[in-house]
């Protein structure tokens, strides 16, 4: 501070460097996470723990109104606003089908006071999940779709895996809140390692 009361130059310089310090602290690994996450960087961690495939760049999932077996579609935005866990079909939902539909409730019910953030849906080639529908009749958080109609061939193009037509039959899709597909589960997979995902991504994330 000089004489006169006023503060110097190099003392306002020095304030706003430190400033800029805290603001790149702050802001740096925010902005670096958005950009990872929204601008389809490729880079994956080779040593990383989630239990699922990570997909070397998010895949948006179109809104679509889809048939459901009790009649009428989903709203167009039923893949939106929570977390899903969307269990694919595409032959008769056989007992390993109902099995591992009965493991996914049973892992959105382990999610406790989370559990709301999370849906279950079974996407599946019409008739194959007749046996189902009783079970929908006991649980409402249960989606029952079919994947086909006019506006079902762009959401199947978003998750098919690899070249070639959508072999969805055993895999299980994990898409945010916002409609991206991120991460699949072979039908190998585990209750326990999807789970132990799910927890770290919604105490990681603020929406869904």
């Amino acid at each position: 501070m000089t004489a006169s009361g006023q503060v110097s130059p190099g003392v306002i310089g020095r304030r706003r460097a430190m400033l800029l310090v805290i603001a790149a602290l702050f802001f740096g690994p925010l902005g670096l996470a958005f950009y990872m996450y929204y601008g389809g960087v490729s880079w994956v961690p080779h040593q990383g723990v989630q239990h699922g495939e990570l997909l070397s760049a998010v895949r948006p999932v179109p809104m679509a109104r889809l048939p459901m077996p009790q009649g009428g579609t989903t709203q167009p935005a039923f893949l939106r606003h929570r977390w899903t866990l969307l269990y694919g079909v595409t032959e008769q939902c056989d007992a390993r089908c109902a099995q591992a539909v009965a493991d996914l409730r049973a892992i959105r019910q382990a999610l406790n006071r989370n559990q709301a953030r999370v849906q279950v849906v079974v996407l599946g080639a019409a008739p194959c999940c007749a046996d189902l529908q009783a079970l929908q009749a006991q649980d409402p958080s249960l989606t029952l779709a079919w994947a086909d109609g006019p506006e079902a061939p762009p959401v199947i193009a978003a998750l098919t895996l690899g070249q070639g037509a959508w072999n969805a039959s055993g895999n299980v899709y994990l898409i945010d809140p916002i409609g991206n597909f991120l991460m699949f589960y072979g039908p190998s997979f585990t209750k326990k390692g999807v789970l132990t995902d799910l927890e770290k991504l919604l105490k990681l994330s603020q929406i869904g």
